[in-house]
């Protein structure tokens, strides 16, 4: 693996990951933060290179960048040098390229973030009729995926019951499914297979 996402919230948990990680990689280390286009050419005129030594470039403010630039980013993974090692740095998952999320190997130190637009999506899925949650998942296929689906949709799931949920039960019978479902994704179990009996058991 040449690239790491390391996920969290707590600013001092993130950078002491992010140095135990960079420090067992044994390269020279350099750190960026990404939110433009302008940032992956400064990015992409080191890498262009032919690298004789390991290195490791660390990213940060990935999930704050736009779309553009998350797209020319993604080019360097798809391309790697064999001395090249990616560290992701992010608050949450949910504004990252699905694409580049399944080319790193997922770290978390502590519960994602759970914004405003990830709160939106969740509360329209659990809205949907059963078909429409089917298609909605089907689309997940990389397992890092389907397990930070399940970890956002718990948490939001947490966060409407504090919130008194109308329906508590119908919201503790979510929260099951999704954690039980989770084990079994972690567990090495299908993905699609897991996913949709996920939505199958929600009432």
């Amino acid at each position: 693996m040449h690239a790491y996402l390391i996920i969290g919230t707590d600013e001092e948990k993130l950078d002491k990951k992010t140095s135990q990680l960079a420090s067992t990689l044994s390269s020279t280390t350099l750190e960026f933060t990404l939110s433009k286009i302008a940032d992956i050419r400064e990015i992409s005129g080191y890498t262009k290179h032919k690298l004789a030594n390991k290195h490791t470039i660390i990213i940060r403010g990935l999930d704050k960048a736009s779309i553009e630039a998350q797209n020319a980013f993604l080019k360097s993974l798809e391309e790697p040098q064999s001395n090249l090692s990616f560290i992701v740095v992010a608050k949450s998952a949910e504004s990252l390229l699905p694409t580049i999320i399944s080319r790193c190997q997922l770290i978390k130190v502590s519960g994602g973030k759970i914004t405003k637009k990830s709160s939106s999506k969740y509360r329209k899925f659990l809205k949907l009729t059963m078909g429409e949650r089917l298609n909605k998942v089907d689309i997940i296929r990389k397992r890092d995926e389907a397990v930070l689906f399940l970890e956002g949709y718990i948490n939001f799931l947490h966060r409407t019951i504090v919130n008194s949920s109308p329906n508590p039960n119908m919201i503790a019978n979510h929260v099951k499914s999704a954690q039980k479902a989770r084990k079994n994704i972690q567990a090495n179990g299908n993905v699609r297979l897991q996913l949709s009996n996920f939505v199958i058991t929600l009432s």
